[in-house]
């Protein structure tokens, strides 16, 4: 079990990694991939307390990617894994956050969450800037509360403003199998949630 906090950011209670180029650049250019497989990320816990006033979020109960990491996930659970703010801020990705792609194959996304007080709770499960490819596997009861803000994505939420407003949600042929049930946003039955869209969305 996995624990990281502090009082103005939080994230990747088991995993944790950032790319960038030059000067902080996050173009494109600069792209990078994590690969996992055959792995399991169970119980991890990211939790801010935030008493100050000032937002204050936290990213990624299980792993968390910034910059322009993009991960991919192969035969690798996700299991009770949660991202919680108490007071104000936002909880992106009770599993999984990353800005840029993910990529998942095979392996369980089941009863991880998200949990904010003051603020917005966003990707029950994975929370994405960028693209989201299913090949299989199941994404089942997660979960986003917010006591007071807006609560969305209880498996995914596709946030379209990290990357100039286009995202792409690939669901590939093999993902015939692939289930995504019981989850869900204050309570409220919620799959896929794409927010922030401002260019251009693709489907395959």
């Amino acid at each position: 079990i996995g624990t990281n906090s502090s009082s103005t950011f939080a994230g990747g209670g088991g995993f944790s990694g950032e790319a960038r180029g030059a000067h902080g650049n996050t173009s494109p250019t600069y792209s990078t991939t994590v690969d996992f497989k055959n792995s399991l990320f169970q119980g991890n816990k990211v939790r801010l307390e935030n008493s100050s006033g000032y937002s204050a979020n936290a990213y990624g109960g299980g792993a968390a990617m910034f910059g322009n990491l993009n991960a991919t996930f192969e035969k690798t659970s996700f299991v009770n894994n949660s991202v919680t703010v108490t007071g104000y801020g936002n909880a992106y990705g009770g599993a999984v956050y990353t800005e840029r792609g993910v990529t998942i194959s095979g392996g369980v996304l089941s009863g991880n969450s998200a949990t904010a007080g003051a603020g917005g709770a966003y990707g029950g499960a994975v929370y994405t800037g960028s693209s989201l490819t299913i090949k299989d596997g199941s994404l089942q009861n997660n979960s986003v509360t917010s006591n007071s803000g807006q609560a969305h994505g209880g498996a995914v939420f596709m946030d379209a403003s990290v990357n100039t407003g286009a995202i792409n949600l690939n669901l590939e042929a093999a993902a015939k199998d692939f289930i995504i049930s019981g989850n869900t946003a204050n309570g409220k039955s919620s799959g896929i949630y794409i927010g922030n869209h401002q260019g251009s969305t693709s489907t395959s």
